[in-house]
């Protein structure tokens, strides 16, 4: 929710939602400032009739059943969790980070490999000059 929009957010935006029979709307407030647990979900339960959506026993998190995924506001993030796979979605700077780690370490294997094959090659030398150069003794 932002500040200047809250209100309308949690008011007529809400209301008009719900007459577009959306199956459920999803309402975020990562200050917690307009909404105790940072989030707040209506589900539609048949014709026009709306309920809250209550969090999963003993958590924080609160089940989307339209989308398979669980929400909820930690440390002033939205965080969502794939259920299927019982893990939290990666955030962009998360995927970014790890690109960047995964291209790390693709750079230094590049580097040990052709550090290797150079190696390889001056061993050759060394032994084609010593006259040894099918590498029998």
């Amino acid at each position: 929710l932002s500040p200047s929009t809250a209100k309308v957010d949690l008011g007529d935006k809400r209301y008009r939602y719900r007459s577009l029979g959306v199956r459920e709307c999803w309402l975020v407030d990562l200050s917690r400032r307009r909404l105790r647990e940072g989030v707040v979900g209506d589900r539609r339960v048949g014709r026009g009739r709306y309920v809250p959506v209550r969090p999963i026993a003993g958590t924080s998190r609160y089940p989307s059943a339209v989308v398979g995924l669980d929400f909820r506001v930690e440390g002033g993030r939205f965080v969502i969790r794939d259920t299927a796979r019982d893990e939290d979605l990666r955030r962009h700077a998360e995927d970014a980070a790890g690109r960047l780690a995964a291209e790390r370490e693709r750079d230094e294997e590049r580097a040990g490999r052709q550090a290797a094959e150079q190696e390889v090659q001056r061993l050759r030398r060394l032994l084609r000059d010593a006259g040894l150069a099918n590498g029998s003794v």
